[in-house]
């Protein structure tokens, strides 16, 4: 029987635990991953898009760029 987890956030935390999931343990669970928001924000380096706008696309990572389809 395969388990379910659930994670929730897209934050560093959410983040990290889909990639150590995926890679750990693969296809033996089912994975869920929950967000209000569809990117992880780069925290650290959200202060560069007050001075360039442009590089909000550097900083805001898609969640489908994270996890595996």
């Amino acid at each position: 029987m395969t388990e379910n987890v659930v994670v929730l956030g897209s934050g560093y935390a959410g983040a990290g635990a889909v990639k150590s999931i995926e890679k750990q343990l693969g296809d033996r669970v089912d994975l869920t991953w929950v967000s209000d928001v569809d990117h992880h924000l780069v925290l650290h380096e959200a202060h560069r898009c007050i001075r360039n706008p442009r590089v909000k696309e550097k900083v805001a990572i898609p969640v489908d760029d994270i996890k595996s389809p």
